[in-house]
């Protein structure tokens, strides 16, 4: 049996999931885009006992899941054409290549944390979940969420102190 979400709950999961999906991507159209898909998705495996953090926590994180995919795709696609078309990939200014390598550097910081604490700093402040979502939607304690922050923070600040080093 389907529920229905009132109105302002349906804005909600919207905003949370374009909010999350902008961060990431930094184009309004493809975030709206993300956004939309993610409620129509939440609104599809609606169920009566559905909590709203629950399904704000979700909403968040298929956003960020959906919208890394995307920039995956989409930087394998540039690999591509710049293999078949040099010249295309030459098209970037000196401030893009300076925030894609500060952005590589983040990325590669971020890998390099374990799996549990990368996916909480990632619904944190990519996501702007509160706690208590993040709980619910890594299937944690909240206590648990606030170490693997504090953990994921002091190790992302070793991980990028590394890699400065070596760029």
């Amino acid at each position: 049996m389907n529920a229905v979400l009132p109105a302002d709950s349906l804005l909600d999961l919207t905003r949370t999931a374009f909010n999350s999906a902008l961060r990431i991507l930094g184009d309004r159209d493809e975030a709206l885009d993300i956004a939309q898909d993610v409620v129509v998705n939440v609104h599809g495996r609606l169920t009566a006992q559905a909590e709203p953090v629950q399904l704000r926590a979700y909403a968040a994180r298929a956003a960020v899941n959906r919208a890394l995919n995307l920039k995956r795709d989409s930087a394998r696609r540039l690999d591509k054409l710049a293999a078949i078309r040099p010249e295309a990939a030459r098209g970037n200014t000196e401030g893009r290549a300076e925030h894609a390598q500060r952005r590589a550097v983040l990325d590669a910081a971020l890998a390099a944390l374990a799996e549990r604490q990368g996916e909480a700093l990632t619904l944190r402040f990519l996501g702007e979940l509160s706690i208590a979502e993040i709980a619910a939607a890594m299937g944690i304690s909240e206590g648990a969420v606030k170490t693997h922050l504090v953990r994921g923070l002091l190790n992302l600040k070793k991980n990028l102190e590394e890699l400065e080093g070596v760029l």
